[in-house]
């Protein structure tokens, strides 16, 4: 990419220095994204030829109106598809929380928390995410779905324990993200782990025997068992 020169006259206040750099520095980002008719050569000359804010160029004292600039689409464009992507990636990563309809998130149904925000499999600490199919997070706090034992996805003891754990950890996201459920409580408040224990249910019915139904996870009888052979 072509930097150009930049030569400023003595007599520019340090704002109009800094907008004339950063002009100089849009209209070479326009030359690596091929917008070659932008060019950048007399921004901060004083020859007789004066540059509008968008790159088209006239004479000093020519009417402002005889030359309209160009509208600044392609920037707004740029800035509107990064802000997308980036919202896309936190969202999907479980970073950024959004609310589902239903019922009011936040609120309490016979004591336990309703959650209503959209989940997504967990890429990293913190967040609202699903972990593996018996283990989520809402908004960075663990919660051990103490109905079931699901497979695992990380410890695994072999392959085919892996792909069940991965299709119980994507069906768990899938029923999360169907509506508002709630954490309802278990006998106990948390396991040696630190994490909560908590049921989770919908109108009444718990996510966990979904899993269990389909063959994605067990009921929960104290001990863990073996998922291979």
């Amino acid at each position: 990419m072509h930097i150009p020169h930049i030569e400023l006259p003595d007599h520019f206040s340090v704002q109009q220095s800094v907008g004339c750099i950063r002009v100089n520095l849009l209209f070479a980002t326009y030359d690596l994204l091929g917008q070659p008719s932008y060019r950048p050569a007399s921004i901060c000359r004083e020859d007789g030829l004066s540059r509008t804010r968008f790159g088209r160029a006239q004479r000093n004292g020519a009417s402002a109106g005889a030359l309209r600039p160009r509208r600044p689409v392609f920037e707004f464009a740029m800035a509107f598809l990064a802000v997308g992507l980036l919202a896309y990636v936190a969202i999907d990563r479980g970073y950024v929380s959004l609310p589902l309809s239903g019922l009011e998130a936040g609120r309490s149904v016979g004591g336990a928390d309703v959650v209503g925000i959209r989940f997504a499999v967990c890429a990293g600490p913190g967040g609202t995410c699903v972990i593996d199919g018996d283990t989520i997070r809402v908004d960075g706090m663990s919660i051990r779905i103490a109905d079931i034992d699901a497979p695992e996805v990380r410890n695994y003891g072999c392959p085919e324990e892996l792909a069940l754990g991965r299709a119980a950890t994507a069906r768990m996201v899938t029923l999360l993200n169907e509506g508002p459920f709630v954490l309802a409580s278990y006998e106990r408040d948390e396991d040696v782990y630190g994490r909560k224990l908590r049921i989770l249910e919908r109108d009444g019915h718990s996510l966990g025997m979904t899993l269990v139904a389909e063959g994605l996870a067990r009921v929960w009888d104290g001990g863990r068992r073996s998922w291979c052979g």
